[in-house]
């Protein structure tokens, strides 16, 4: 399980806390759209609504660099690794 060797990703990573730390994961865009594409996060409308952007959840994970983060509600997301995609 451990380490785990992130650099051969070409695609972007994030570290994903949930209420604080009590489920945390690492994440590709597309393995987020496969857990949770049913979920409202990727509702586009719902999204824009409540944080008040034009931008879509993707939208704004695709302009995350390295380093950045933001707080969604209970969602707590970091990119750990810029994608070269």
């Amino acid at each position: 399980m451990f380490p785990i060797d992130l650099s051969n990703s070409e695609e972007a990573v994030f570290l994903c806390m949930w209420n604080g730390d009590e489920i945390v994961e690492l994440h590709t865009i597309q393995s987020m759209k496969d857990k949770y594409g049913q979920s409202n996060l990727f509702d586009v409308d719902e999204f824009r609504y409540a944080f008040d952007t034009d931008l879509s959840f993707e939208d704004y994970l695709l302009q995350m660099g390295h380093g950045d983060y933001h707080i969604f509600d209970n969602l707590h997301i970091e990119c750990i690794k810029s994608g070269s995609k």
